[in-house]
């Protein structure tokens, strides 16, 4: 089996069913990477110890959240649920395996000029369904999370979005920062993390007094195109009434 590290909160929505790992290589109609298929085995999700990598020279370094399983967990870190959502954006012979905090998708290939070699899909930059709009990463699931770095950004209120962290955003306030303080796009941690879908974040700044501006119009854009940000929608409309 291939050993791959470097990724914590493994299994946390529990082990993988081989039952489920057999219909999901029915519905693609091949046999998963040897690699990936051991590393849903080993893991069946979590996140990297490290997280971040570079897209190309051109397009610079981003972050990845989560990589998807075949557990009961959240629908949007379900391997087989993601791969519904996205079945008609992506191209054919590209599994989802996981995402960035921006509705992005790191992918493998199930082509066989390019098996198992992992690709980056930028729904912003879709041109078509083919390979040739994809950007590839590297040539392996393992050199690809090798390749993962720290944090790409001194920014500790960015790291602090992307992780979720409602402690971090707490202490961040307390620490005396104005919480309708904008970004370099004008916008506030409110309205970010309208952005980014982080829910209990919204739900504990609004408790703290930041005001929603244009935090429901951002999630609703968002979630034309990804229903799990459904989630940030629901909840800010309730917090307008």
């Amino acid at each position: 089996m291939t050993a791959i590290t470097n990724i914590i909160d493994s299994n946390k929505y529990g082990a993988i069913n081989l039952d489920a790992l057999e219909a999901l290589e029915a519905e693609i109609g091949c046999k998963l990477p040897t690699e990936y298929g051991d590393f849903l085995i080993s893991n069946n999700g979590g996140s990297p110890l490290f997280d971040c990598f570079e897209i190309s020279k051109q397009d610079g370094d981003d972050r990845l959240s989560s990589f998807f399983g075949l557990h009961t967990g959240p629908e949007y870190l379900q391997l087989d649920k993601q791969l519904k959502v996205f079945k008609e954006r992506i191209p054919d012979k590209l599994l989802p395996i996981a995402d960035d905090a921006f509705g992005n998708l790191v992918g493998i290939s199930l082509n066989d000029d390019s098996f198992g070699a992992i690709f980056f899909w930028d729904h912003e930059k879709q041109l078509n369904n083919s390979f040739s709009s994809l950007i590839k990463l590297s040539a392996s699931l393992t050199e690809f999370i090798s390749s993962l770095k720290e944090d790409i950004s001194d920014d500790p209120i960015e790291r602090i979005l992307d992780k979720g962290s409602v402690l971090g955003v707490r202490l961040l306030l307390d620490s005396g920062y104005d919480i309708e303080s904008e970004d370099e796009n004008g916008r506030t941690l409110i309205e970010v993390a309208s952005i980014k879908n982080k829910v209990e974040i919204i739900q504990y700044l609004h408790q703290r007094g930041a005001k929603l501006r244009t935090s429901l119009q951002l999630a609703k854009k968002n979630a034309m195109f990804f229903p799990e940000h459904k989630k940030s929608v629901d909840l800010l409309q309730s917090l307008m009434k």
